[in-house]
C-alpha cells in the first residue's frame, strides 16, 4: 500500500438529488492526470472509469493488472480491464494505490464512479443536510 490517505471533503453537486455525484475528481498516474465528475457508489466495489479517459492515462488492455468478470448491480456480470491509479482526489481527500475497473458506464459523458476501493480507505460520512461528503481518518 502507498501513502496514507489524506482526510477531506467534498461537496456533493445540489441540483442532482437522486444520486451522490461531486465534481472535479482527479485521476493520476506517475505522468498524467485527468479530472472528471463522479457519482459516490457505495455499491460499487471498484472505482470505474470510461474507456476513453484509461486511455488517456495510458491504460490498455496490454498493461492491466488483470482481466475479467466484475459482478454488478443486479447479480450479472460485466467484462473489465483493472488498472491501479497511483492516486485519485475527491474534493480535498485523497487517497493512494486505487484500483480501478475500466467500463463504458456513463457513456459519452466525462463521468465515473467513485467505488469502494477509494471510499473504504476512509470513515465515510454523506452529509445532505450540508450537501457533502466526508472522508476522515479509519480508526485503528
Amino acid at each position: 500500500m502507498g501513502s496514507s490517505p489524506g482526510t477531506g471533503e467534498a461537496p456533493l453537486v445540489s441540483r442532482v438529488r437522486t444520486m451522490a455525484v461531486v465534481q472535479n475528481v482527479t485521476l493520476g498516474t506517475l505522468t498524467d492526470e485527468i479530472h472528471l465528475d463522479a457519482v459516490i457508489d457505495t455499491g460499487s466495489t471498484l472505482c470505474v472509469v470510461p474507456p476513453i479517459f484509461a486511455r488517456q492515462l495510458g491504460f490498455n488492455s496490454s498493461n492491466r493488472l488483470e482481466g475479467g468478470l466484475v459482478r454488478v448491480i443486479g447479480g450479472g456480470t460485466v467484462q473489465m480491464d483493472k488498472h491501479r491509479l497511483e492516486r485519485v482526489r475527491v474534493g480535498s481527500a485523497m487517497a493512494y494505490d486505487v484500483e480501478i475497473g475500466v467500463q463504458n458506464t456513463f457513456a459519452g459523458s466525462r463521468q465515473m464512479l467513485v467505488g469502494l476501493t477509494f471510499i473504504k480507505q476512509f470513515r465515510t460520512t454523506f452529509d445532505f443536510d450540508e450537501g457533502r461528503v466526508l472522508f476522515r481518518a479509519r480508526s485503528i
